[in-house]
């Protein structure tokens, strides 16, 4: 089902965008040619790479960006529930017409997702759910550690460019911190923001079987210095850390070569070479998400303090 359409908007002083709008070309660009943004890209990088945790059934369920999209808007519907209002809250009926209606994935695929999830130990059925008709459902703490390693991984690589992020990270903790930043990202997500729309030449990438770990894995195969210098990569690496095969690894770098992202280089084309198309293509996809993060950074900020 195709996204609402967005609209270009002025950020003012105040760096804020509502849902819908679109940050402008020029302020994703001024903020990737910060002088310190290479590294905060290869730092954010780095940590959510490590933060990874394989499991071959989900790959087959849903693509990595879409587990993303899940688990926080997963953590959001725990936090909109209202105790007047059984059908509130994350309940397994909500998330299924969300990942239907957003494109996330299909109403079977998302049914199995939340089962796995529950086998897993990231949600569980609410203890206090008065109304049985509605299959409440509740984060565990397993769920809310790993997205908070997360945002934390994020603001600490992101300070290095924005600093609102250095100020979020004292305040990450705090209770109120995280439905507060949820509901900007939430809101933008259901009126049609994504951030892969700035970085177009990625589409076809992004949503493959690990897609996004392997961009993630070859923006840091590059040099820091000499980010266009060949360097070695290993396919049956790639392939056994994400629980790809190696075959779907191998398609991946031959498209993104037709593309014009990567020169593969050497005997064997053992070696690829990151082209500036690549370069500018990721910088500008971590770049807006650095922004909407900031964003709602920014208001969760304030709600903490209002609340402190």
């Amino acid at each position: 089902m195709p996204v609402p359409s967005t609209a270009d908007a002025d950020l003012g002083e105040t760096g804020r965008v509502a849902p819908g709008m679109r940050f402008p070309p020029e302020t994703v660009a001024a903020l990737s040619a910060h002088p310190r943004f290479p590294e905060a890209a290869r730092r954010v990088a780095q940590c959510l790479l490590s933060l990874y945790r394989g499991n071959r059934l989900l790959n087959q369920l849903v693509n990595d960006r879409g587990r993303f999209l899940l688990a926080f808007l997963l953590l959001h519907f725990h936090y909109s529930r209202r105790p007047d209002d059984p059908q509130s809250g994350l309940t397994a009926g909500r998330v299924v017409e969300t990942c239907v209606t957003h494109g996330i994935c299909s109403r079977g695929r998302a049914k199995a997702l939340l089962m796995l999830m529950r086998v897993a130990g990231y949600i569980a059925p609410a203890p206090d759910a008065a109304d049985r008709r509605y299959r409440v459902l509740v984060p565990t703490e397993r769920l809310i550690a790993l997205h908070h390693d997360r945002w934390r991984c994020q603001f600490e690589a992101m300070a290095l460019v924005l600093p609102e992020a250095a100020t979020a990270l004292t305040l990450l903790e705090r209770p109120a911190f995280a439905p507060a930043f949820l509901r900007p990202l939430v809101a933008h997500f259901m009126a049609g923001n994504r951030v892969i729309d700035y970085s177009p030449e990625l589409s076809g990438f992004i949503d493959r079987n690990a897609g996004f770990l392997i961009l993630m894995s070859l923006l840091l195969a590059g040099d820091p210095e000499q980010p266009e210098r060949p360097a070695a990569i290993s396919i049956s690496g790639l392939a056994r850390r994400f629980g790809v095969s190696r075959a779907h690894v191998l398609k991946f770098l031959r498209d993104a070569a037709e593309e014009g992202l990567i020169a593969r280089e050497g005997h064997g084309a053992e070696q690829i070479r990151l082209l500036p198309r690549f370069l500018a293509a990721m910088h500008s996809f971590i770049a807006s998400a650095f922004l909407f993060n900031a964003l709602a950074a920014r208001e969760a900020i304030d709600a903490t303090a209002g609340a402190a």
